[in-house]
């Protein structure tokens, strides 16, 4: 509903955003990193939401990128979160390039994707190149 209607949903992204980072917080669960993505790509445009769009790609990646980090031998445990991991970047260099160019991480995210690039599923390992390439 988000690309169908997304000037109804811009009443709900305050609230969406809130959630999507306590759950994270908890849970770093890869879908929500995807969720982001999808709020990225409707909204990046929105002087409105640009704020709340932000800050939740900030926080987000500082928290996969620790989560990540912490012990890079366990990476081909966590193949889906380093996919969306390398996804919400790829998708923010398209639509808001700004926003990851004033990341503080981005150094280590690209030390990371190099590091990555040993993971040998398909859809991961696509995700780290597409970032790359971008």
């Amino acid at each position: 509903s988000i690309r169908c209607v997304p000037e109804f949903c811009k009443q709900l992204v305050s609230d969406w955003c809130q959630k999507i980072l306590q759950r994270f917080t908890a849970h770093q669960h890869s879908s929500y990193l995807y969720a982001v993505e999808i709020l990225i790509s409707a909204y990046h445009r929105d002087a409105e939401m640009r704020p709340f769009i932000f800050e939740l790609f900030h926080r987000m990646t500082d928290i996969g990128l620790a989560n990540l980090t912490a012990d890079q031998q366990a990476l081909h445990d966590k193949v889906e979160l380093v996919e969306d991991f390398f996804g919400i970047f790829d998708r923010s260099l398209r639509f808001s390039p700004d926003m990851v160019s004033a990341s503080a991480i981005l150094d280590r995210v690209i030390s990371l994707a190099c590091v990555c690039m040993r993971i040998e599923r398909k859809p991961t390992a696509e995700s780290v190149y597409a970032f790359l390439e971008s």
